[in-house]
C-alpha cells in the first residue's frame, strides 16, 4: 500500500518514507518497512487499501464497463481522469507492471477511464506486504470508482478482474484491507457478496510517513480490518 491516505494532501506528494504497523497481538506500532526518500516512480508504487464508500452497492444494476491493464499510451488519460492521484504513482505502477510486479488495473466506461485497482503478490513485490504474506495470499488495493459511476457494478468488475489477474499470477487466495467502521459498510457488503471473509486479525492499524505538498513530514495511522478469500 502506498505511503498515503486517501483524500490527503499526501495523494499529491507521493515522496514516501515508511510504513509501519500495528496489530492486535502487538502493544506498540511496529516498523515493517522503510524507504529512503529518492527520486523515481518505485516511491508511489504500493497500493492503497480501500477506504470505504467508494465501492458499488451489492444490489446496484450492471454497468457496462471494461477493465484491462494499464497501457502505456493511456497513462495521460488516466492521469487526468484520476487527478487525486499523483502521476509518479500511475507513472511507476505502469513500470512495475511492466516488470511484472503487479498489475494496475483500469476500468473504462467507451473511451474514459472511471476506476482502477492494483494487484499484488508478496513474492514480487519489492514493497512491504505484511498482512499478504502472512496469509500467503495475493493482494488487492487502491479500488477507486469515479463518484458517477459508483453503484452501478465497476467496483464488482474491478475486483472480478483483480481476483482474475491474481490467478495469473499462481494465486489460490486473495486478500485486501478495509475500514471497520459504518463509512465502510456499503464496500465489505460488496466484498462479503464475492465471498471475502474477515481473516482474524482484528482491526490493526496501519500508517505511512510521507511529506505534504508543502515538504513537511506527516503521518498518516488508520484502523483497519483484512479480508480474504479462496479462489476457486
Amino acid at each position: 500500500m502506498l505511503g498515503c491516505r486517501l483524500g490527503s494532501t499526501a495523494e499529491r506528494a507521493p515522496d514516501v518514507g515508511m510504513i509501519i504497523s500495528a496489530c492486535p497481538d502487538r502493544r506498540t506500532a511496529r516498523l515493517v518497512g522503510s524507504r529512503r526518500s529518492r527520486p523515481g516512480p518505485r516511491l508511489a508504487t504500493r497500493s492503497i487499501p480501500d477506504r470505504g464508500g467508494r465501492l458499488d452497492a451489492v444490489d446496484a444494476p450492471p454497468v457496462a464497463v471494461s477493465v484491462r491493464r494499464l497501457r502505456p499510451w493511456e497513462l495521460d488519460e488516466v492521469c487526468r481522469a484520476f487527478p487525486e492521484r499523483p502521476r509518479m504513482l500511475h507513472l511507476g505502477r505502469l513500470i512495475l507492471q511492466a516488470q511484472d510486479e503487479l498489475r494496475y488495473l483500469i476500468a473504462w466506461d467507451g473511451p474514459r477511464p472511471v476506476g482502477h485497482v492494483v494487484v499484488q503478490v508478496p513474492e514480487r513485490s519489492r514493497q512491504p506486504m505484511e498482512m499478504a504474506w502472512r496469509e500467503g495470499c495475493a493482494e488487492i488495493g487502491d479500488l477507486f470508482v469515479d463518484p458517477a459511476h459508483r453503484r452501478g457494478g465497476a467496483g464488482r468488475a474491478l475486483v472480478l478482474a483483480a481476483e482474475d489477474a491474481a490467478r495469473a499470477f499462481g494465486g489460490t487466495r486473495v486478500g485486501l484491507a478495509t475500514g471497520p467502521g459504518d463509512g465502510f459498510a456499503a464496500a465489505r457488503a460488496l466484498y462479503a457478496s464475492l465471498g471475502y471473509r474477515d481473516a482474524g486479525h482484528g482491526p490493526y492499524l496501519e500508517g505511512w510517513v510521507y511529506r505534504d505538498e508543502w515538504g513537511e513530514v506527516r503521518t498518516s495511522l488508520d484502523p483497519l480490518v483484512y479480508l480474504v478469500k479462496d479462489l476457486p
